[in-house]
């Protein structure tokens, strides 16, 4: 399997649609597959979590600068781990922003995460069909 970048984000939020404005944002920055459109995140319900993942360019230092700039589009600061670099391959890398104390970049985002790794396969989704 190829590594790919999982993001989580949760958008503060009144409801669906502005939670997809909220997506749409985003997805005006990176190249995305939606693999989970916007649902009231369960602890939190005025928190609507999305799922997406987004390719990791080669080679490994590109690929760390690319994600970590794609990352800071979205908000500031990022609290980061890793990654830890072994020739061309990248393991142990993921990053967390949290607003506040962080700055969205992207109006609604209230906490992100990124994690670099080999996942299953997913179908795409298209984030503006309700699948409620």
């Amino acid at each position: 399997m190829a590594l790919e970048v999982a993001w989580r984000l949760m958008f503060r939020v009144n409801n669906r649609a502005a939670a997809d404005h909220c997506l749409a944002r985003v997805l005006e920055h990176m190249p995305a597959i939606v693999t989970h459109p916007p649902k009231p995140y369960w602890k939190i319900p005025e928190l609507w979590e999305s799922s997406l993942r987004t390719p990791i360019a080669s080679p490994a230092n590109e690929g760390v600068f690319l994600l970590l700039r794609t990352a800071s589009r979205l908000g500031s600061p990022w609290t980061i781990a890793g990654p830890l670099l072994a020739g061309d391959r990248i393991s142990h890398f993921s990053g967390e922003f949290n607003a506040p104390p962080g700055r969205p970049h992207i109006a609604g985002l209230a906490w992100a995460h990124f994690d670099v790794g080999e996942f299953p396969a997913v179908a795409h989704v298209n984030p503006s069909v309700n699948t409620h």
